[in-house]
């Protein structure tokens, strides 16, 4: 049977919807390719497997579509009749979009980084504002709910504040700020407060680094923060349920320097080591500044070392340093030029520094 689209004996309207309708076919190898790679749906293997067989197989749907119309136009010769098919497809679509927007939120449903994660709580209405960035709707919200400015959802313990970071909406910021909100109030998923969310991102913009810049300002702690992991589905593997992060580790290891410069300023400390146990032993885990050498972040580890950070510090149970890493990783014959270039640019600093009282 001859595709519709090049079946000279339709009329012109029909093949020209047919065009319309199968647009969306050549790219149905890169909607696979993404799927499997970035899918992130229901934690049901089920509804997930089966989302998985929706999304990837709409250009068989489109093409029987095409189709089924032309098959009923070559029998009926009606108008109407033909582009039932189209408009049963279009009609799913709708009610799917529409049901996958207003189901309820669960931990098969959603995940911690849409406001539709506070669908159906008490702060729904204020939810709404921060996303819009309406500051006039937020003060009226929190002049009669104050409370509501700290509130975390029920799934992953996440704040307004912490969206409202993310997004770069500076105005919403100051505006939940000055109603209170805690700026080191962690989430139950990750343990991340608003500021180390933001120290996580590698190129912040510049309305990030200014409301982290707020953040410090109104309290916002450059310390490693503990935190408390609530047990639920979606928590990741740990042997106990809290967990330590520190705001300059964070941004080291992304390579944001313009984040490692300003939280520095605020008295991050450059050498801080956070302990550990193993083997009825204690050691030490790695720096700042060892973490963005292992994440290849040299203009980082440059601007660190320059500040004070120590490249003699030992870690975990070898007391490997930093120096010794660097060797070592100079020793390493698959070791790419631009990379071994930029090593010795580091060791050079280091022995720059190597009388430096630390």
């Amino acid at each position: 049977m001859k595709l519709s689209i090049f079946d000279n004996t339709l009329p012109l309207w029909l093949r020209r919807v047919s065009w319309v309708f199968l647009t969306p076919v050549p790219i149905a190898p890169f909607v696979f390719i993404w799927t499997i790679m970035n899918y992130d749906g229901p934690t049901n293997e089920l509804e997930r497997i089966g989302m998985l067989l929706l999304f990837n197989s709409y250009s068989l749907w489109l093409i029987g579509v095409v189709q089924l119309g032309a098959v009923l136009y070559r029998r009926y010769h009606k108008v109407f009749i033909s582009i039932i098919p189209h408009a049963i497809l279009v009609l799913i679509i709708g009610l799917l979009i529409t049901w996958l927007a207003l189901r309820p939120a669960g931990p098969s449903t959603l995940d911690g980084y849409r406001y539709t994660i506070y669908r159906d709580t008490p702060a729904a209405e204020l939810a709404t504002a921060v996303e819009d960035n309406d500051t006039m709707e937020i003060e009226r919200i929190l002049s009669s709910q104050p409370k509501l400015v700290n509130f975390q959802d029920t799934l992953y313990g996440q704040s307004m504040l912490r969206f409202a970071c993310l997004d770069g909406n500076v105005a919403t910021v100051k505006s939940l700020l000055r109603h209170d909100a805690k700026p080191n109030l962690s989430n139950w998923y990750d343990g991340k407060t608003p500021l180390i969310s933001l120290c996580e991102i590698p190129n912040p913009s510049e309305e990030q680094l200014k409301i982290a810049e707020i953040l410090l300002k109104h309290g916002a702690t450059v310390r490693p923060i503990k935190s408390y992991l609530k047990d639920f589905k979606r928590l990741p593997d740990s042997e106990d349920d809290t967990i330590s992060l520190a705001p300059l580790d964070m941004a080291a290891g992304r390579g944001s320097l313009p984040m490692v410069k300003l939280l520095l300023k605020h008295g991050a400390d450059v050498n801080y080591q956070e302990y550990y146990t193993a083997n009825d032993s204690t050691y030490k885990s790695y720096s700042a500044v060892t973490i963005a050498m292992i994440g290849r972040r040299y203009e980082v580890v440059t601007y660190l070392l320059e500040h004070g950070a120590n490249p003699f510090l030992t870690f975990y149970e070898d007391n490997e340093t930093l120096l010794s890493m660097i060797e070592k990783s100079l020793k390493d014959p698959r070791i790419s030029p631009y990379d071994r270039e930029q090593t010795e640019k580091i060791k050079h600093v280091i022995m720059t520094y190597k009388g430096r009282s630390y």
